[in-house]
């Protein structure tokens, strides 16, 4: 983890990049060096749950039990108390009630709905998402939207690491209009081989694990051509 976060950070400290980071808790104080360069260069530092344990398998108290760890741990490690989260594999519950929990954290910005059918069976549809964003002012939500044929190729992942980089850099090009569009990277995306411990299905054992085009030259021709905002300039578009 620690080689591909460094080698990401190389590269956005480059090509002036920035963004959000999501770290778990748990690992939080294993990269802490790490997550302070990535508030000297500029990038929002987010919670991404605990344990990445899926939101869906807990009760809400559990969520905000695993919340509250999250943001106490990062904070401990790096100084910063997140505003923002990312539920693990785009799995919080449409509901209200989630949301609210968030907020009672002080959580402002949430990113952790997949508009689209997402593989991880997450996805929530346009209207979904638009009756939530409605319905919680207050909280930011941004989402990260399916592209391509359907809005079944979600851009970042292990689609980033194993579609090939003109297939992808296509996809995400073709992106025209100026509603903010969302990429998203795992520091294992930077590594030319991850073996993930968990037990995987072999579709994504082969998406985790297997580069077919190279991610940092992948990274490097998006961050040529596209512009990566900082937190406070995304949240001046339409989401």
């Amino acid at each position: 983890m620690r080689k591909g976060f460094k080698t990401f950070l190389s590269l956005s400290r480059h090509y002036n990049v920035r963004g959000m980071v999501f770290v778990t808790g748990e690992t939080a104080s294993l990269v802490a060096d790490l997550l302070r360069d990535a508030v000297e260069l500029g990038f929002e530092i987010g919670s991404h749950s605990m344990h990445h344990r899926s939101v869906v398998d807990m009760t809400i108290s559990e969520f905000k039990e695993d919340l509250r760890a999250s943001l106490n741990a990062i904070e401990e490690a790096c100084g910063v108390r997140p505003r923002a989260f990312r539920a693990p594999s785009f799995s919080l519950p449409a509901n209200n009630e989630y949301l609210t929990a968030l907020r009672s954290e002080r959580i402002e910005i949430d990113s952790s709905y997949a508009v689209g059918p997402h593989a991880s069976g997450c996805g929530v549809s346009e209207e979904q998402f638009s009756k939530l964003v409605s319905e919680n002012e207050s909280l930011r939500l941004i989402p990260v939207r399916g592209l391509g044929p359907g809005g079944t190729v979600f851009p970042g992942g292990g689609y980033f690491r194993a579609a090939p980089g003109r297939s992808f850099t296509n996809v995400v090009g073709s992106t025209k209009s100026r509603r903010l569009q969302v990429l998203y990277f795992h520091p294992r995306d930077f590594l030319p081989l991850y073996l993930p411990r968990n037990t995987l299905q072999f579709s994504k054992f082969l998406k985790s694990s297997i580069a077919l085009g190279s991610p940092q030259r992948k990274f490097q021709f998006l961050a040529r051509t596209h512009e990566f905002l900082s937190t406070e300039q995304a949240l001046t578009l339409d989401i």
